[in-house]
């Protein structure tokens, strides 16, 4: 009865054994599957994060030009106000000239 006991005790070990082996080569292919599909997952990151990286530096320059072309339209639009003040001025004295010119001739007409 003992040894029957241990043949019974040692056929459960075996076959426990086994159950664990199986089990350890199926958690095996596992942990290879996840390996490689954790390095897929990791190079598709770092194309993004290269992809994110030269958009960051389009966006960058874009800002850059945008300042610059702000900068420019205020210089233009200062431009523009001094021309459009030196416009009116010059009208001004051209009216004034007319006025004179007027006055002049008006007086030259009572001379003659």
């Amino acid at each position: 009865k003992n040894g029957n006991k241990m043949v019974l005790s040692v056929s459960k070990t075996f076959l426990k054994l086994k159950d664990l082996i199986l089990e350890k080569n199926t958690l095996h292919e596992q942990w290879t599957k996840m390996k490689h599909i954790n390095e897929t997952l990791c190079s598709q990151v770092n194309l993004h994060e290269e992809k994110l990286c030269g958009i960051t530096d389009e966006l960058n320059n874009t800002w850059v030009y945008v300042s610059k072309i702000k900068e420019q339209h205020k210089k233009l639009h200062s431009s523009e106000q001094i021309l459009r003040a030196e416009l009116a001025e010059k009208r001004q004295l051209l009216q004034n000239i007319r006025e004179e010119l007027e006055e002049s001739r008006a007086s030259w007409n009572l001379v003659k």
